[in-house]
C-alpha cells in the first residue's frame, strides 16, 4: 500500500513533465543524468527512465517512419531506415546516454531554441555532432 501511495504522485508529477513539448521540458527531465548516482532520489530514476525511453524511441521512430514511406513507395527502397536517411552519421558505440548530453549541450548551447519541440532539437544536435561526410558527386563520363 505504501509503494502504491508514495508512486502516484511521482506518476502524477512526471505525467506533467511532456518531454516532448520542448527543449525545456527535455532538459528539466534529462538533467537527472548528470547526478552522481548516490544523489539521485525517486523522482530522478523516473527522469532517468523517461529520457533514456524518449531517446531510444525517438530513434525507433526514425527507422520506422521510413519503413512506412518505403511500403507506399517502392522508389525509396535505397534508404536505410535509420538517422543516416536525414544525414546523422552516428559513429559506432556512441551510447545513448553520450546521445542525451549531446542534445542536452545543444539545448544549453542554444537556448533561443529551447521552446521548440524536443524532436526538432534532437535532429539539430545530432546533425551538429555527427554529420554525415559529405561525398563528393561522381563525375560523369565524357562523351
Amino acid at each position: 500500500m505504501f509503494a502504491f501511495l508514495v508512486a502516484v504522485p511521482l506518476h502524477a508529477q512526471t505525467a506533467e513533465k511532456n518531454i516532448s513539448a520542448s527543449g525545456n521540458r527535455y532538459l528539466e527531465i534529462c538533467s537527472s543524468n548528470e547526478k552522481p548516482q548516490a544523489q539521485l532520489n525517486e523522482m530522478d530514476f523516473l527522469n532517468l527512465g523517461l529520457c533514456q525511453g524518449f531517446m531510444l524511441g525517438f530513434h525507433d521512430g526514425i527507422g520506422t517512419a521510413i519503413a512506412i514511406l518505403q511500403l507506399n513507395d517502392s522508389s525509396l527502397s535505397y534508404l536505410k531506415n535509420s538517422m543516416e536517411d536525414i544525414k546523422i552519421c552516428t559513429p559506432a558505440g556512441v551510447e545513448n546516454g553520450q546521445l542525451i548530453r549531446v542534445v542536452m549541450k545543444y539545448i544549453r548551447d542554444h537556448p533561443e531554441q529551447a521552446h521548440e519541440p524536443a524532436a526538432v532539437l534532437v535532429v539539430k544536435a545530432e546533425l551538429n555532432a555527427f554529420p554525415c561526410p559529405v561525398t563528393p558527386p561522381t563525375p560523369r563520363p565524357k562523351q
